[in-house]
């Protein structure tokens, strides 16, 4: 079953959580060859996360645990997912996360 695990230090209501998680888990599916139904998106809001060495800025931090579908075709494809997506809610502040998925 692949996990995304999304972290942020910034406060997210509960109605910008659901539209996360509802556009980001088909995303993933289908980035990852997957049936949605194997898909878990989790979403940690405020937490202490310092990047940089700066904890005053809104950040994340995204981990993906994933049993195969994780190769370098889908490893630039999910940068994508997610800056997509804060663009769609810039509530959702989830702009480290192409950054950290990265590496």
């Amino acid at each position: 079953m692949p996990i995304l695990e999304i972290s942020v230090n910034v406060e997210v209501a509960q109605d910008v959580k659901t539209a996360i998680l509802g556009a980001i888990s088909p995303m993933l599916a289908s980035i990852l060859g997957k049936p949605e139904t194997y898909v878990c998106v989790l979403l940690h809001s405020n937490v202490g996360i310092s990047f940089g060495g700066d904890d005053s800025k809104p950040a994340a931090f995204c981990r993906l645990h994933s049993l195969g579908g994780v190769n370098g075709k889908t490893t630039t494809r999910l940068p994508s997912l997610s800056h997509r997506h804060s663009r769609r809610s810039s509530k959702s502040k989830l702009i480290a996360c192409s950054s950290l998925l990265r590496t």
